[in-house]
């Protein structure tokens, strides 16, 4: 009897112990949920024309798939509860503008895909939290503006994906801190130019693609002629083609020389300079830009390493403070 006794007793916690287990990882109704050996657990909620987000998504989730629904994030830290969500699908969604720091929580969140939605601004603010994200993806869009600082929370960013969006002007600010960004991909918007300046604000940047664009190849486009000439061919981007003035339409931009796009520039006098003079200041500029970069984050280790150390020499004191003194 007493052996029976104890068996029934383990039986009765295993069966406990399972059910706990079940109901845990439980799988939301309209979902499927899986184990990958690529992107660990999955839920699959894509194309089940959902308006809200299912609540009892597994904690355990490191893929969501919510792709090809009807969903808006509207509201505060949607996704609150799942630490460990790694890739999140929200493409071909209904998705206008993200407001209120929808993903704030997500912190092991490294890649994010937005494509396919009506998204038409990003603002200071939409990533808010996401400091693990190295992958974007925000192509098939209607976005119009990128406000300054959006990108800043990013400090581990690789990759951008922004084609095939209504952007028609570049601010470098909307791009600024992203010292470790490699790709980006401007392609089939409505951009005449890319500023210098952005170069120079990503210090880590080996590939651009600005194919598709209404590139106007004079003056404006001098500084980034340069850095392509030496980037865009070492990574095989698209190369991008001149959409005016007339004499350049349909040109590569690589077969027009620094010397012809140089001639276009005007002093402040409204002069000519020289086309030597003007690819002199070009590569000035471009040369100047990376050895501040580089200055800039020189400091940043420094004073991070003078904190730390301010920090240790602080505990050491208060210890030393703390110990007992002999009595004699």
């Amino acid at each position: 009897m007493g052996n029976r006794s104890t068996w029934h007793c383990i039986l009765r916690i295993s069966v406990l112990v399972f059910l706990a287990t079940v109901t845990a990882d439980a799988c939301p109704t309209l979902c499927d949920c899986y184990s990958s050996v690529d992107a660990g657990n999955v839920t699959d909620c894509s194309a089940r024309d959902l308006t809200a987000i299912p609540e009892d998504i597994p904690e355990s989730t490191s893929f969501l798939d919510l792709s090809a629904n009807r969903l808006v994030l509207n509201e505060t830290s949607m996704f609150g509860g799942l630490s460990n969500l790694q890739t999140l699908n929200l493409s071909y969604n209904n998705i206008a503008e993200i407001e209120g720091a929808a993903l704030y929580g997500l912190k092991r969140l490294a890649v994010l895909d937005l494509s396919h939605n009506g998204i038409i601004r990003l603002d200071y603010g939409d990533f808010v939290g996401l400091e693990a994200i190295s992958e974007i993806d925000i192509n098939n869009n209607d976005i119009v503006n990128i406000a300054a600082n959006t990108f800043t929370a990013f400090v581990r960013l690789r990759r951008i994906s922004l084609g095939d969006n209504a952007l028609d002007y570049l601010d470098s600010e909307s791009f600024s801190g992203l010292f470790t960004l490699q790709f980006l991909d401007l392609h089939g918007n409505r951009l005449q130019t890319v500023p210098g300046v952005l170069m120079d604000e990503l210090p880590s940047l080996a590939y651009v693609d600005v194919s598709s664009n209404p590139l106007r190849c004079d003056c404006s486009l001098l500084e980034f002629r340069v850095w392509f000439s030496y980037h865009g061919q070492r990574s095989s981007a698209p190369q991008p083609r001149c959409h005016s003035p007339a004499e350049y339409a349909n040109s590569d931009i690589l077969a027009i020389s620094t010397d012809d796009l140089a001639r276009t520039c005007h002093d402040s006098t409204g002069t000519r300079m020289s086309t030597g003079g003007w690819v002199a200041v070009v590569m000035v500029a471009f040369l100047l830009g990376v050895l501040l970069t580089l200055l800039a984050i020189f400091l940043v280790r420094m004073i991070r390493e003078r904190v730390l150390r301010n920090q240790a020499t602080d505990t050491k004191d208060l210890t030393k403070e703390e110990q007992p003194t002999a009595t004699s």
